[in-house]
């Protein structure tokens, strides 16, 4: 009996040992990885700099996003200029009396448009599609729609880029406007838009063959942004705007302040 308690007692105590051994171990192995960790969570002030990345990535989706949910844009009696999200809203399209869709993104994004007339054109975000291949196409859906009296909306991800790209040469072309005027209009009505420096080229050729001229000099181009760059600034010329309570101001003096000259 007392020989069975002696035995126990020994075997509980080298149980014990080796798990201390066992922990002692683990925690020098992972020590410092965790003391690395738990430092850069305090200098960020979050648990880790994953959630830190996770953080700002939301963040900048949630400004982006405030951008592609502005409403769209009125720029003709029968035309629009909108973003993805305005072609998916169906009370919006309702609304507006806007039967037809012409959508210029890589990839058409409009769910289930009941009795609505989709023409899916697309057309690169960075400005590397040729536009003489795509505008006849183009032209031919909006005039359609003028001569139908129907409301159409020209739409792409956030209404900044590709879709004012097309209104703007629709101008051009069939209203026989300046890209200085046209470019008055639509920003006028829609503040953000920013075509990429490859569109804006594009778009200078064709005012140089309709008009023999161009209004916007070589060496007043906007240099090409990225499109959080484009929403980043166009938000803050809003506030500038709102704060001082300026209204529309002039097609250099608009880009100029759009691209920080």
């Amino acid at each position: 009996m007392y020989t069975k308690m002696v035995h126990m007692i020994i075997g509980l105590s080298l149980v014990r040992c080796i798990g201390e051994k066992r922990k002692r171990r683990r925690c020098t192995q992972r020590g410092p990885r965790r003391a690395m960790k738990s430092s850069r969570g305090r200098r960020k002030g979050t648990c880790s700099g994953r959630f830190a990345a996770n953080e700002a990535h939301v963040a900048r989706g949630r400004r982006i996003g405030n951008v592609f949910m502005q409403p769209a844009s009125q720029v003709l009696p029968f035309l629009y200029v909108g973003s993805q999200a305005n072609a998916a809203d169906k009370k919006l399209l309702r609304s507006l009396k806007i039967e037809k869709l012409l959508c210029v993104k890589e990839m058409n994004y409009a769910p289930d448009p009941e009795g609505i007339d989709l023409m899916f054109i697309p057309m690169s975000d960075d400005g590397s599609t040729s536009l003489d291949s795509v505008l006849s196409q183009c032209f031919d859906f909006i005039k359609k729609s003028r001569e139908l009296e129907k409301g159409l909306l020209v739409y792409c991800r956030g209404g900044v880029n590709r879709s004012p790209t097309v209104v703007l040469a629709f101008l051009m072309r069939s209203e026989m406007m300046t890209l200085k005027e046209s470019f008055d209009l639509v920003k006028k009505v829609r503040p953000q838009i920013t075509p990429c420096l490859a569109y804006i080229r594009q778009l200078l050729e064709i005012e140089r063959r309709l008009f023999g001229k161009v209004t916007l000099n070589e060496s007043e181009q906007p240099s090409l942004l990225s499109l959080e760059e484009r929403v980043e600034r166009w938000r803050k010329q809003k506030e500038r705007r709102s704060s001082t309570g300026s209204g529309s101001k002039g097609f250099l003096q608009s880009v100029r302040e759009v691209f920080h000259w």
